[in-house]
This record gives C-alpha cells, sequence and structure tokens, in this order.
C-alpha cells in the first residue's frame, strides 16, 4: 500500500473524524481500485456522522471533483440532502445533483448503489417540488446506464424515470428505454411500476399494442397478494383492450396468479360492465353507460381513454361491415354505425385506411366504399428483414430460457424441494367409507383423554366432563360431547383454554404477517389448517397435537345427528336434496376444495414453519384430494370464528370446542378470546351431565347442515333467497337498471326470504318486479318507491306479477319429488336413514317457506278489486330463478 495511504489511514485510527479530515481522505484514496474500497469502508464508518453535520457539508463539495471522488462525493451529497429542503435551495440541489450523475464514474457509484439511488430519488422529488419534472429526464436517463450492469437489468431507477417523462409529456424520450428487454428484475415492485408507467406511455403515443404487452405483465406478474398498482393496470389493460382489438378476453390465461384471477374482476367491475356494453355494439347503450359512471372514470383519471373508447366503437362497427359487404355507400355506413352524416363517415373510413385497419377505397363520384383484402404479399425486402429480426430476437431467448432453466434444474435447493422420492401417506383417519368396526383398547388410551392431555399441559380445572352417544352407524365408535361436571348456572364460566392449546394460522403459519398474506389472496383459513393437522397426523404420536387429533378422527366431521357434512355424501345420498338450492351450494363448495387443494404446493412453500418441519413433503404428493378433503370438512366443523382478534388469529381450533360442544341457533354462548386463553361463559343454567350447548351463528339451515351436519327446525335465521333479474333483452334495460341503482337494488337482486317473515319478503319483491312490466319512463321510480300491495300504475298489471310470482313460487315446489305431507311421514319412522331424515328436515323446512310464499301472493291475488282484468302481457318481465 502507498506511503500516502498508511499515513491517512494512520491519521483516521488516531482520531482524525472532522469532516475536514474525512474530506483529505476521499481526496488521497479515490486514485485506485483498492484505494476506492478501503475509502469505502472508511465512509460507511462515518456515515452517521456527516449525517448529523448535514447542514455544513455543502461548501466541502467544492472541494471534491465528482468524476475522481465519485465515491465520497456520493457520501456528501446523500447526506447533505436528507434533511429538509427550501424552495429556494431546490434549484441549487437539482444542479449539484444533475451535474454529479452526469460526471461521476460508474465502477465507483456501483459500490454503494442504495446511496446512489436515494441521490436520484432525491432529485426527483426536487423537481416535483419545483414542478419542472423535465429538468430530472436526462439526468435520471443517466443515471439508469451507470447503474446497471447490463441493458437486461431492471434497475429501481427505471420506474421513477418512466414517471418523470409522463409527468413531463417526454413520451418519445420514454419508449426509448422500453424498447429493450427485461431478463433481470431485483424487486417486483419496480417491475410492476416500469410496465406500468411504461403502459401509460405507450398509451401517450398511441402505441396501444406496446402498451398492451406492458399492463398485461403487470396483470399477469406472480403477486401473493392483491396490490393497487395491478388493479389500476387492469383498468387501463381493459380499455386499451377494446381500443386495440375491439373486445376483452373473459379471463386472464392460466400464468397469471389465482390472485389476480379471483379478485382483480372485482375491484374492477365498472370496467367490466364498460367491456360488456362495448361488446353488445350499441352506441346508444355505451354512451348511455359512460355518462351515468362518468365521476368514477373522472375519479380514476380514465376518462380520456373512456372517450377513446366510445369513438373506437364507430371503427369496431364499420370493421365489422367489411366481413359482410364488399361495397357500401357511405350514407349506408353512417346509418349502420349511427354517424351524424355521410362525410363523417368517410373521415372515419379515410382514417382507418391510413392507419391499415381496414384496405379499401372511395368513389367521390357516387359515394361508394369498396372493401379490399390485405394487400400485403409478404415479399418484400423491409417484410424479409422483419420476420428475420422476430426469428433472431426468439432463438436469443430461447438460448437464454435454456440457461435459465439449466440453473435451476441444478440447484441444489430447488432439487431439494421437488426432486426427490416421497414416501405416500394415507390419511385413513378421515376416510368416510365404512370400515371394519372400531373397537376401543387399552392400547389405544396409553395418552390417556382428550381432557387430560389437555390438564397436563396447562388447562385449569373446569366444569366440564367429557361424554359419549351412539353412532348411527355401528361400525363406528361412539361420539363424544361436552356436558357439564356440576350444576350450572347463567354467566359461569364453564372452561378456559389457554392459548397453547389452541390451534390458530398465526401459530400455524409462524408469523402473522405470512398468515395474513395467505388467507386473504391464496388460500381460506380452513384449508391451511387442514394442511397443518395433516401433516401433524403423519407424525403419528410425536406430534404435540395427538391427543387432539385422535379425538377428530372419533368424529370424524360428524354434527350433533352423528351425520358427515353433504360434501362426504355419495351420490345416491345427495340425491335426498333433490329440489333444494342446497345441493348445487355443496357441489359448489367441492369445487371451490378442489380449487384450494390445487393452491396447495404454494403454501407449503411460502409457509416458513411447515417448510422447516416437512421439508421433502409436498401437498399434493403426500396427500391424494379425497384425504384432503376429509380434512378440510373434519376441520370446517370444529373451527370457531373468534371476535376482537387479529386475522391470523380470527380462526381458531380449540379442544372442547364444536364438534364436543353442541350447535344451537337459539343460544347466545360463544367462545371468546380473553387475556392468553379462550373461555365458554353459558348463557343458561346446566344440570350435571347435561351438554353443552354453543351458539353457531346468524346461518340459515342449508348452511349448518354443509358446515356441521345438522338441521334446526327452531332456526331464526332460515332463510330462502329469491333471485330477480331485470330483462336484459328489454330496450329500456339501462334506464331501470339506474333507478334500481339508485334505490339501493341491483339488475340482479337477491331477496332474502325468512323463516315467519314470508309476507314482508313478497311485500319487498313487488316493487322491483313491477319495474320489469313498466314501459313509460316517468313511472319507472313511482313503481319502484311505492308502498302497500297494489300497483298505484295498473290493475292489469298488478294481475301479472302477482301471477308471475305465484307460478314462480309452484314451480320451486314442483322441482321437489315429495309434497309436503310426505315428508311429515318420513319423519316419524324412526328407522329412517340418519342422512336422508336430515334432508327431509331440511327441504320440509324450505317447502314451508315456499308455501308461505305462494299463500302470500295468493291472498294478495285475492284482495285485487277486479278480478276480471287480464293480466298485461309481459314480453321483458323480470326473470326468477
Amino acid at each position: 500500500m502507498p506511503t500516502l495511504t498508511l499515513r491517512l489511514i494512520s491519521a483516521a485510527g488516531e482520531g482524525m473524524n472532522s469532516v475536514e479530515g474525512l474530506v483529505t481522505q476521499i481526496q488521497g484514496l479515490s486514485s485506485s481500485a483498492s484505494d476506492v474500497l478501503s475509502l469505502h469502508n472508511v465512509l460507511k464508518q462515518a456515515d452517521d456522522s456527516l449525517h448529523a453535520e448535514s447542514t455544513r457539508l455543502l461548501p466541502f463539495l467544492d472541494q471534491l471533483d465528482p468524476s475522481k471522488h465519485s465515491l465520497g462525493y456520493l457520501y456528501f451529497l446523500e447526506a447533505c440532502t436528507a434533511g429538509p429542503v427550501t424552495t429556494e435551495s431546490a434549484s441549487s440541489f437539482v444542479l449539484i445533483i444533475a451535474r454529479f450523475i452526469s460526471s461521476c464514474a460508474a465502477e465507483q457509484i456501483r459500490l454503494a448503489p442504495d446511496k446512489f439511488i436515494s441521490v436520484c430519488k432525491r432529485l426527483k422529488d426536487q423537481v416535483l417540488f419545483l414542478e419542472e419534472p423535465l429538468r430530472a429526464v436526462a439526468p435520471m436517463l443517466a443515471a439508469i446506464r451507470k447503474l446497471q450492469s447490463s441493458t437486461e437489468n431492471l434497475t429501481t431507477l427505471h420506474p421513477e424515470f418512466l414517471l418523470l417523462c409522463l409527468l413531463a409529456k417526454c413520451y418519445k424520450t420514454g419508449l426509448s428505454i422500453l424498447e429493450e428487454d427485461i431478463f433481470e428484475v431485483d424487486q417486483p415492485r419496480d417491475l410492476y411500476l416500469y410496465c406500468y408507467y411504461g403502459g401509460m406511455i405507450c398509451i401517450g403515443k398511441k402505441c396501444f399494442r406496446k402498451a398492451l404487452e406492458l399492463l398485461h405483465n403487470v396483470v399477469t406478474a406472480p403477486m401473493s397478494t392483491i396490490n393497487a398498482i395491478a388493479v389500476e393496470a387492469y383498468k387501463k389493460y381493459i380499455l386499451v383492450s377494446l381500443i386495440h382489438h375491439g373486445q376483452l378476453s373473459t379471463s386472464l390465461p392460466k400464468y397469471a396468479s389465482t390472485v389476480a384471477q379471483r379478485n382483480l374482476k372485482s375491484f374492477c367491475q365498472p370496467y367490466v360492465e364498460l367491456a360488456n356494453s362495448y361488446t353488445n355494439g350499441k352506441i346508444a347503450d355505451l354512451e348511455a353507460y359512460v355518462q351515468a359512471n362518468m365521476e368514477k372514470f373522472g375519479s380514476d383519471n380514465n376518462l380520456g381513454l373512456v372517450k377513446q373508447v366510445v369513438s373506437s366503437i364507430y371503427k369496431r362497427n364499420i370493421q365489422r361491415l367489411t366481413q359482410t359487404y364488399l361495397t357500401l355507400s357511405l350514407q349506408d355506413i353512417a346509418n349502420t354505425v349511427q354517424l351524424n352524416s355521410p362525410k363523417e363517415a368517410e373521415m372515419h373510413v379515410l382514417q382507418m385506411i391510413q392507419d391499415g385497419e381496414i384496405y379499401a377505397t372511395i368513389n367521390q363520384k357516387d359515394g361508394m366504399v369498396r372493401f379490399l383484402e390485405d394487400p400485403e404479399q409478404y415479399k418484400t425486402c423491409e417484410m424479409i428483414e422483419r420476420v428475420d429480426s422476430s426469428i433472431q430476437r426468439l432463438m436469443t431467448l430461447s438460448k437464454k430460457l435454456t440457461v435459465l432453466d439449466e440453473l435451476m434444474s441444478s440447484d441444489p435447493m430447488y432439487l431439494g424441494k421437488v426432486g426427490r422420492e416421497r414416501q405416500r401417506f394415507d390419511f385413513d383417519d378421515f376416510d368416510s367409507v365404512p370400515q371394519r368396526k372400531e373397537v376401543s383398547s387399552k392400547k389405544e388410551d396409553e395418552f390417556g383423554d382428550l381432557k387430560s392431555w389437555m390438564h397436563k399441559n396447562g388447562l385449569p380445572p373446569c366444569k366440564v366432563v367429557l361424554k359419549e352417544r351412539p353412532s348411527h352407524d355401528e361400525k363406528h365408535r361412539p361420539i363424544h360431547y361436552v356436558a357439564a361436571s356440576e350444576d350450572l348456572r347463567a354467566g359461569d364460566v364453564a372452561f378456559s383454554v389457554p392459548n397453547s392449546l389452541v390451534v390458530t394460522l398465526e401459530r400455524v403459519l409462524g408469523n402473522e404477517t405470512v398468515a395474513e398474506l395467505l388467507t386473504t389472496n391464496k388460500l381460506s383459513e380452513l384449508a391451511c389448517l387442514a394442511l397443518y393437522l395433516m401433516y401433524e397426523k403423519k407424525q403419528g404420536k410425536k406430534s404435540f397435537w395427538y391427543p387432539y387429533i385422535k379425538e377428530l378422527d372419533r368424529q370424524r366431521g360428524r354434527g350433533q345427528l352423528a351425520v358427515e357434512s353433504p360434501l362426504l355424501w355419495s351420490e345416491d345420498e345427495l340425491a335426498y336434496l333433490t329440489g333444494s338450492p342446497t345441493k348445487a351450494e355443496v357441489l359448489e363448495r367441492a369445487e371451490g376444495i378442489k380449487r384450494e387443494y390445487n393452491e396447495l404446493d404454494t403454501v407449503w412453500f411460502m409457509a416458513g414453519s411447515l417448510f422447516q418441519q416437512y421439508p421433502y413433503d409436498i401437498p399434493t404428493e403426500a396427500f391424494p384430494f379425497e384425504i384432503f378433503k376429509q380434512a378440510f370438512v373434519a376441520v370446517q366443523s370444529c373451527v370457531v370464528h373468534l371476535q376482537k382478534v387479529p386475522l391470523a388469529r380470527r380462526f381458531a381450533l380449540v379442544p372442547l370446542g364444536p364438534p364436543l360442544l353442541a350447535y344451537r341457533s337459539n343460544c347466545k354462548a360463544m367462545l371468546s378470546a380473553v387475556s392468553g386463553a379462550i373461555e365458554l361463559v353459558v348463557d343458561r343454567p346446566y344440570k350435571a351431565g347435561e351438554p353443552i350447548g354453543v351458539w353457531c351463528g346468524p346461518q340459515p339451515n342449508s348452511k349448518l347442515l354443509i358446515n356441521y351436519g345438522f338441521v334446526d327446525d327452531d332456526n331464526s335465521y332460515d332463510r330462502l333467497v329469491v333471485e330477480a333479474a331485470l330483462n336484459t333483452e328489454d330496450p329500456q334495460y339501462q334506464d331501470k337498471r339506474l333507478v334500481v341503482q339508485r334505490n339501493g337494488k341491483l339488475s340482479i337482486q337477491a331477496f332474502h326470504v325468512y323463516a315467519g317473515k314470508e309476507k314482508e319478503a313478497v311485500s319487498d319483491m313487488l316493487p322491483y318486479l313491477r319495474l320489469g312490466y313498466v314501459s313509460d319512463p316517468s313511472e319507472m321510480q313511482s313503481v319502484l318507491s311505492s308502498q302497500g300491495p297494489v300497483c298505484p300504475v295498473s290493475p292489469c298489471m298488478e294481475q301479472a306479477v302477482l301471477e308471475q310470482l305465484a307460478d314462480y313460487f309452484n314451480r320451486r315446489l314442483a322441482g321437489y319429488p315429495t309434497a309436503l305431507n310426505e315428508d311429515e311421514s318420513l319423519l316419524l319412522d324412526p328407522n329412517l336413514n340418519a342422512k336422508k331424515r336430515v334432508a327431509t328436515q331440511l327441504v320440509r323446512l324450505e317447502k314451508k317457506i315456499l308455501h308461505a310464499c305462494l299463500q302470500a301472493t295468493i291472498d294478495l291475488i285475492d284482495q285485487l278489486p277486479d278480478h276480471t282484468v287480464s293480466p298485461c302481457p309481459a314480453p321483458y318481465a323480470p326473470l326468477l330463478k
């Protein structure tokens, strides 16, 4: 090491920590690569001191040459700009930073990339503060070039540069960097913003094809949780798709994340509906929809794009004509496309010819347009060069993908996760197929019962005991239930289970943030908990949870009548639910479980706690779907929904909780989270030995059957759904849709009919149904907001509405294979199959609600003043299902 270097380092060691001394070191240690490395260590140690002296550092910059002393200059400049900057000093800082970026040495600033990025971002902040974004465009581009290891590398400064180009309207400058292929990305957020801002720049230049590509990258990029960038990108993606292609694909590609596929449309509903209106090709409807949602599009800063969408529909309609006609007059084009005049039609056709969107000629004498085929023969030198260039790009991309594939296939971590043979595991304890008769043995009880295990692990003395009742199937063991061990009064604490004996996602996944991330956008809480218990089950008696899992095995996901959820019923058993909407709910839930099963590998990779314990057991290889489904249903029957706790602890598995506790709809007791425990305070007196119940929540009987395997005859929350929809074929559909929206209803409206409140439900439906029969716009609002059982507009309309409603209830009742009195007779049979019994209970209660609705409708028909009036014809009556 040179003598000067030794002397300077020695001086630093002797305490020369003043700013002046540091400037001297920078000047002496910037001549060679090894000196710069030594300087970097000195600067890192002095960084806190520099920030403490930030207000007096500016004059020292004049003693440093940004081209020679780049690293030292960077540290000083970063410290200088760290504090608040006044309006007066902002402009001078912009000049200093811009000069530094243009002259600094790339090899030096790359030693401290975070510092360099920080300085560049402050440059952006200062020019935005001064409202002069143009001043930072060229320096930021230079900064990217100096920070990049190659043009294939996406830096954090790329999106900052594109944002500046957008604000300064330097779209052409922004396009120059968008033409480069990117293969290396450090931070996902950088990619999202790069593609989002890039898409906006391409929109500004009318390069819609490239804009679609970039916005598509945002929408389909891997994401574990939905983000605002993806949502805004999808809104613009919809609009640009309509402008460029004239249509929108109804679904995202398979390689898009499940999060995007599930959630994006719901966040962008006005834009999806705009696309639907556009597809119909009716300009008046499209313009009406845009006018109704003008404020929403304006607040999203998308109103300009929306107007381009409206303008483009004329082009799309003209393009459709080219598929049907060889020649057409300008007048006919204007009439068909709904333009104001032949002159306006001519302008559109000429512009489309110029843009290469159609091939046609216009005869000025007779005003006829002749549509032609694409004249391109793909034989020109220019076309051959374009094809060759595309082939070369594809070959380069193929080579890069091959290299990446080889690197991944030889990566030890990757091979450790997916490349080894794994022993399969049969989760037979959740098998719903009848097995040999289960007999208890001393060996089976060597670990003691559930309550003994809980006491050994912290359960304080409690006032409950486990009892058993026989199963409906003699091949299965009796099921347990929690009963009072002594007389209890209302308000007594029956038990208090410590959190150490409660299974939550926070405990399963080892991290509350990960738990929230997964359950919000990837898997349901039930799927995560089921996966965890399957892994714990695989450990057998080594698992801490063995006694609890053994109890779940005994229960087999059965409810209070010892009946499994219909999710585990055979096809013949599901036929017991024929006519009931519950059957479709069961099939839909089963499909949802299948989708969650397909996401299991994702949660396994993301959940660190699972990965550490079971590094070679990929879920879909360790557990077949049927096993997962049975485990899912078992967890569903016993999971507790806790209130006033973080999301990661919202769903919990509580030993001594359900299904050992009896669910009741008329009970007020709930399992509650208290300090360090989950406790049950009873809501009524119990005698010793009496089963203890808890509230099942405000669920209809269909949900109680699917979730817990029982039906409650006294359920005050039981209900059916009647879905009414405005007829989309109605010429006045858009007007009526706006009226119902203004009155808090939807174009497809669900009416909930509660048991015992059928008359009120029918009265609530009538104004909505009447609207479908009205044709006079002035009557629409008055009909929808009218009160009372009789329509104020027309007797014949009221007759038609009530007859349609009565016919609907009759059709629903006819969909059941048995009548109400036949159900009553079946339930009197003591030997009736348990699954058929609970299914018959459900359909019997549904029919009671439908009969009550039908009777309420007939009563209203009988109250009509004139029964000789014929029902009004209704070609566009609302649809009921």
